[in-house]
């Protein structure tokens, strides 16, 4: 266009470009550019830079002569020869523009201000916030840990693969192992979750626990895990033995009761059908312990009773059964006694309550009907049928002796009476 004769030589030109740098401005003179307008624009910046080159032009209809520039910049010399407002024209459109940048900037400034002053703001809310689910999680934790280790009950936290993660107080106890001997280590018992189960745990002493275990599934900072609950019922396990045991057991004299005895008697039957072995069951009736009663008192009845109970204990083996089955009823099983072995069995009992009478210096004489059974495993019955058919052998036996038997007075037992020679009936 400069280069042009015509009608366009003197048109003002402005230059419309993101290159605002000072060697791009001098480029601009050197291809006779009036202004220029660095992109982004506005429509009104745009608009005046234009209102302003076209007053510069009119101005510049007056004749003028051309000056000629050297500047050095960007490591080289620049020639300029040009219309020296032209040239002027062209630094102010470069002034307005780094004014106009200025501006920009200092808006840019004001708001990036703004911006940190919200962003320090909204990082000091934050970190507030932060502190504070900070000290409540440690809080939580703190009230967790302190329900977790006054629990009597004992916890667990296993990983995926059964190795001991956590472990409370109560659980080091129960298992009777230290923390170095427990945590990181498997746990040796299998564990599913929803089931609950008893197992025996053998402490670091020796001794054996029986211990209730539960366990849950669950999800520990994104991981597998289980949760194992354990109660130590040891001794709930003892106690619970020891009502069966008592359940079992005669009150007063300590020996069996009738169902103790039946339990017993069924368990020998089942031993003597693998071994083809036989028992003796001697069934005793306390004769004239109603006499006894009237006569000293029911405490002095059950004297009497507990001294035949010693009397059994001391005329048996230890692996004899001994019960009480009624008010003066008891029962001898002779374990591995045969049937030839009945006399022997008897007599012996016999014998011990006749020395009872000579050295206990009691009242009264005691004295017992008998009468015996013979298991035999080749001709089986339950334990009720043995004991039913060894009751009526005592009954004869009683019946028999009704006439003779009655409750002697101190005066008359000075001696012994003649040992019993009558053969006792099976």
């Amino acid at each position: 266009m400069r280069a042009d004769e015509g009608r366009l030589r003197d048109v003002p030109v402005i230059l419309l470009t993101a290159l605002t740098d000072p060697a791009e401005v001098l480029k601009g003179v050197e291809c006779g550019a009036n202004a220029f307008v660095g992109k982004p624009y506005d429509d009104g910046s745009l608009l005046a830079r234009m209102d302003s080159a076209w007053a510069n032009h009119v101005l510049r209809a007056a004749p003028a002569g051309d000056c000629g520039l050297t500047v050095f910049f960007d490591s080289r010399e620049h020639a300029v020869d040009s219309d020296p407002r032209r040239v002027l024209e062209l630094l102010l459109s470069t002034h307005n523009h780094a004014v106009r940048q200025n501006a920009d900037l200092v808006i840019a400034r004001d708001e990036l201000r703004d911006l940190n002053e919200k962003l320090e703001e909204r990082v000091e809310e934050r970190t507030a916030e932060l502190r504070a689910e900070v000290a409540r999680r440690e809080a939580g934790d703190a009230r967790l840990n302190t329900i977790l280790e006054s629990n009597s009950d004992g916890i667990l936290v296993l990983d995926a693969g059964g190795v001991v993660q956590s472990a409370n107080r109560a659980a080091h106890a129960i298992l009777g192992r230290s923390a170095g001997n427990l945590i990181g280590t498997p746990f040796d018992v299998a564990v599913v979750a929803g089931e609950g189960s008893e197992i025996d745990v053998v402490r670091e002493d020796g001794a054996v626990a029986v211990v209730e275990m539960h366990a849950v599934g669950a999800q520990l900072e994104d991981d597998d895990c289980h949760i194992v609950s354990l109660r130590d019922i040891t001794e709930h396990k003892r106690q619970q033995e020891r009502l069966r045991e008592l359940s079992m057991l005669d009150e007063l004299t300590g020996l069996y009761n009738r169902r103790g005895l039946a339990q017993r008697v069924e368990q020998q039957m089942e031993l003597c059908a693998r071994r083809d072995s036989e028992f003796v069951l001697v069934y005793l009736d306390l004769d004239e312990l109603k006499d006894v009663n009237d006569l000293y008192g029911h405490q002095e009845g059950d004297r009497a009773l507990t001294a035949v109970a010693q009397i059994m204990t001391t005329c048996s083996r230890a692996s004899d059964i001994l019960a009480r089955v009624g008010g003066d009823e008891f029962v001898i099983v002779a374990i591995d006694a045969k049937g030839d072995d009945t006399d022997t069995v008897v007599g012996r009992l016999q014998n011990e309550i006749q020395r009872w009478n000579v050295v206990s210096g009691s009242p009264y004489r005691l004295s017992v009907s008998v009468g015996t059974a013979i298991y035999d495993p080749a001709q089986p019955c339950v334990a009720a049928d043995l004991l039913s058919r060894a009751d009526e052998s005592m009954y004869r036996e009683k019946l028999l002796r009704k006439g003779s038997m009655r409750v002697c007075p101190k005066d008359e037992m000075r001696s012994p009476p003649a040992e019993d020679t009558r053969e006792n009936t099976s």
